[in-house]
């Protein structure tokens, strides 16, 4: 399924913000607003260009984080991507 482009650069938006913001829980809605969008218009656009929502791609972002403390790994890399689209 194609994505707008527009549709893209929000989830990037949200996403960039989550990575910055990976010692904090973030909410719905604050990722909402950072990308200009209500949060249910924001949910439906992230899981339809992710195929997840935007709260089990924090989780899996957390997990996946917490798996590997103690390796040396760059979390703000920009190649370090949960799920690519």
């Amino acid at each position: 399924m194609a994505h707008s482009d527009e549709h893209t650069a929000i989830v990037i938006k949200a996403i960039e913000m989550m990575k910055r913001n990976l010692d904090e829980e973030l909410t719905t809605e604050e990722m909402a607003l950072e990308v200009g969008s209500s949060p249910y218009h924001f949910s439906r656009i992230f899981k339809s260009v992710t195929g997840i929502s935007p709260r089990h791609y924090l989780w899996r972002t957390d997990r996946i984080r917490k798996e590997s403390i103690g390796r040396s790994i760059d979390f703000n890399d920009k190649n370090l991507d949960v799920y690519r689209f």
